[in-house]
This record gives C-alpha cells, structure tokens and sequence, in this order.
C-alpha cells in the first residue's frame, strides 16, 4: 500500500490484517496493536478448525441434555438395533447428518433413515412397528446449527478445557464470557429451530405389509423450547399417536380387522394380549400410547355392549363372560389372558343366558317315557356346539443352526396363529448338543457365562475319564 491510493485499497488492507495478526485490536475509530492476542481471532482460527465429527458430536449431546434423557427417547441411534422392540411408543430423533430435505435436488435422508429403522432391527425384520415415531431437522436448518456450535466450541475453548488461554482477566474475560453466552444462546434456538419435524409412518394398503411412506408436521418448538414434548404433543394433534381411545373406535378396528370372516368362519374372539401385539406390530393399526390405553377402553366397552368380555375359553364354553351393564362393579380384567368377544356372539350368549330353562320338576317313575318318551316331553336334548381341541403341541428338530427367517416363520405361523385364537402359548426352547471326544472346558464355561445372560439353564454332563 502506497501514499494516494484509493480508499479501497487501504479497506482491502485492513481486513486482511484483521484476518490474520492476533495482536491487532480496533475500536470505532482506530486500529491498534496490543501485547495480547485478539480473542476474536482466535476464536475464528478455532472455529475453522472444527470437523462437522466434532460438531455432530456436540450437537448430539445437547439434543440428549434437551430430551432430560426420557426412557421413551432414544437420541440419534447408530444402528438399528439399539432401537429394541417395545409396546411403548418411542420418539427417535434422528442424527443431523440424516436430514430432511430443504429443496428438491436435495436427497431425504430423514425418510430413508426412518424406513431403515422401521423395517430393520440388526439384520432382524422389526416386529413392533407401530410403536415409533421419529424427529428430524431441515437440512438448510442443520447448517445453521453448525455454524452456531462453531461458534460456541471456540469460545468455550477459550474458557475452558486444555486449550483455555491462561490468565484471562479484567475487561478481556469479560468480553470472552459474554461471548460465551451469547454462542450458548445461539446454538440452544438454532437447536430448537432445527429439530422441529416430526415424522410418523404410515402404511395405506393393510395388504402390502412392506410399504409404508411418513407422514410429517411442523412442531411448535420454536416458541416453547421443548424439542421432544412438542413432538408427542404433535403427534397426539394430527391422531398419530392415541393417548385415549373410545369405545366405538376400537369395535370399529374389531370389526374391520378381527371379527372379519376367515373362510366361513367368523372369528368369536380375540386375546386381549393378541390384540396389543397387533396394534403395536401393524402400522395400519391406531398407535396407542401404552398398552393402559387399550385396557381402558376394554373396560368402557365390555359395560356399553361395543364388545363382551372373558376370562377363557375351554371345553367350547366362556369362563366369566361380561357383557353390557356392569351395576354390580367395575370390570376386572385378568392382567394377562383375557379375552375381547365378538358383540354377535356376546349377544347371542348373553340372550341365552337370560332363557336358560329351569330344571324340569320331578316325577313319578315312567313318566318320561310319556308323550314321546322324551326328557322334557318330546323335546330333543339341547345341542352343544361342537368342541375343537383344546390342546395343540407343535415340535421341530434341526440338525445344526436355526437360520433368523426360519425363527421368524415359525413364530409368524404358528405362535401368533395360537394367541391371535385367543390361546394362551408356552415355548419351550431345547438345545442339545454333543461332540465324539467332549467338548473343551473353555467350550463349556461360554455356554455356561451366555446360559445366565441370556436366562438359560444349563446342564452340563462331564464325560467319561
């Protein structure tokens, strides 16, 4: 720079040693350098430095410290299977790097994920389905909420940590504290402004049971601060996720899904533990909250006749069956094995109940035989439905392994056929092995360790000398 250039010569000057000498400082109206380095410039330096690992990671910890770590959020999962399978609805919030899209040209990565997890759970088709919800930000946001964490590292690096300046005092920690605090605020609403989505799955046709698309809404996040409890809140807005269910709506399920005819036969009733598995397995189904939803309902219903109720069913006969008024006290619902009955066949039941003979009185010897010969003179004996087996005992023996997809047949079409029946199953798992020669000792304290983890009994038999 030489005397009588423009003035634009000198700006370019200036903001070129602005950008790059640590001792320069500038007020209003002058520019000078002092024995300490400019903070600002070291907390550009800094910022640049940072890998969008390192934000990620940040912003990862700040959505967990903002969800206060509830047991029905999982917080940005790396794999699909630290999502366990559960009938209690989870919000899953997804990583920044999987975002929604802010343009056409842009890839949603949010949807592509969410479907990953859905469908997926380590390898391993996800069986309860309908239980989650997931939250996702915008990809123009997610840039914005980088830029914000930049920000915040820098200055509390400054502060704080290995890298903090020594002896930081006076006007200077001031200053640096300040900025510290401004960077926090900045990123705290760039995080709420981000993560504002959210997504729940949707399955159009019940008959094609792989295709499901998301459906998306905007949360009020922005103006209360609460990323995970306006997601919920949401979602209970728009019907994704039910928090009470009545009466009607479920027999309205019932009948569309359940009492439907299978073949020529209507199906008479349905275990209430059957029905909550499909409700958290089939995502055409209504998300209910937790399975407290549905036992509610279950008791609002059996008392307005929407459906009966039973303890069991054995031998072709119900056990406790409930249906209609309840005056005499609420209804007690076993914890486990109860069973919803179909309103037809409640009804039927119910009427029959209520005309139900007396015993015929007594007579004389060889009265019978009168008008016909009949027990109550000439009239057939009742018929009784015909009994079907109450006992069904399904074994397999493999040689070798077990592959996943021929566990998960044998669930599909055996167990879930039982308990969808209303049955109540037990599965005993066997597992037998034998080796020529015995098997090592450190063989058999690895089975013996995984036996206890994994709720097994062992039985180890030692072999000859």
């Amino acid at each position: 720079v030489e005397p009588g250039q423009g003035a634009a010569v000198y700006r370019e000057a200036l903001e070129q040693m602005r950008g790059s000498l640590y001792y320069l400082y500038e007020d209003e109206f002058r520019r000078y350098f002092h024995a300490e380095e400019n903070l600002n410039k070291v907390a550009a330096d800094r910022s640049a430095a940072l890998s969008e690992s390192e934000l990620d990671a940040r912003i990862v910890d700040e959505l967990r410290e903002a969800s206060r770590r509830q047991s029905d959020v999982i917080v940005c999962p790396e794999r699909s299977d630290e999502v366990l399978d559960s009938d209690v609805v989870r919000l899953i919030v997804l990583p920044p790097a999987d975002a929604r899209p802010s343009r056409s040209s842009e890839k949603d990565e949010a949807e592509a994920r969410a479907l990953c997890i859905l469908n997926d759970r380590g390898g391993v088709p996800r069986h309860r389905r309908n239980t989650l919800l997931f939250l996702a930000a915008n990809s123009d946001d997610v840039r914005g909420l980088r830029t914000s964490v930049r920000a915040y590292l820098a200055w509390d690096s400054i502060l704080n940590g290995d890298r903090r300046i020594e002896n930081l005092a006076g006007e200077r920690r001031k200053d640096a504290m300040s900025s510290l605090n401004k960077a926090e605020r900045e990123m705290r609403a760039a995080l709420t402004k981000a993560y504002r989505w959210v997504m729940a799955p949707v399955q159009d046709d019940p008959q094609n049971a792989e295709e499901y698309r998301m459906s998306d809404w905007q949360t009020n996040a922005v103006a209360t601060g609460e990323i995970t409890a306006e997601a919920f809140r949401k979602c209970v807005e728009e019907e994704a996720l039910v928090e009470e269910i009545s009466p009607s709506a479920l027999a309205s399920v019932l009948e569309r899904y359940v009492w439907k005819e299978k073949g020529s036969d209507p199906v008479d009733h349905v275990g209430i533990d059957a029905l909550w598995d499909m409700m958290t397995s089939y995502v055409y189904m209504p998300r209910l909250r937790n399975k407290a939803v549905l036992m509610q309902c279950v008791e609002r219903g059996v008392a307005g006749a929407a459906f009966g109720y039973a303890d069991a069913y054995d031998d072709g006969k119900y056990t406790g069956l409930r249906f209609g008024d309840l005056a005499d006290g609420a209804l007690r619902i076993q914890e486990r094995g109860g069973l919803l009955v179909n309103p037809n066949m409640a009804r039927l039941l119910d009427e029959e109940g209520e005309k139900e003979p007396q015993p015929p009185p007594e007579t004389e010897e060889g009265d019978d035989d009168k008008e016909g010969g009949g027990a109550r003179g000439g009239e057939p004996p009742p018929t009784r439905r015909r009994r079907g087996p109450s006992r069904i005992v399904a074994s397999k023996t493999a040689r070798g392994d077990l592959s996943l997809d021929e566990l998960n047949q044998l669930r599909e079409e055996i167990i879930r056929t039982l308990l969808d029946a209303g049955g109540e199953v037990e599965v005993n798992i066997v597992i037998s092995g034998s080796k020529r020669g015995g098997f090592s000792e450190n063989i058999a304290r690895s089975i013996r360790e995984n036996g206890v983890q994994l709720g097994l009994a062992i039985d180890i038999e030692q072999g000859d000398g």
